[in-house]
């Protein structure tokens, strides 16, 4: 297994041999087309999806999909899952 810096977690460079550090890196997956998108491109008032997934109320309520994602990237580099 590869330990990387936080910072490094799926940002589109492998930093890792196997490329661990890039994988399983969905951070949103749409509805309608199962396009992933990035974390950043969720809840920031553009419809990037086409279909509306990425910015739904429901996602986006009181900020806490930012929060999730952190917590996942967390739990990634303490037990590499």
């Amino acid at each position: 297994m590869c330990v990387v810096d936080m910072s490094w977690v799926c940002d589109g460079t492998s930093q890792c041999p196997d490329n661990h550090d890039e994988k399983h890196c969905c951070e949103f997956q749409c509805l309608s087309n199962g396009l992933c998108i990035s974390h950043t491109a969720v809840c920031d008032g553009y419809d990037d999806c086409a279909d509306g997934s990425d910015e739904a109320a429901k996602v986006c309520a009181g900020g806490m999909y930012v929060h999730v994602i952190h917590v996942l990237k967390l739990l990634w580099t303490m037990f590499g899952c």
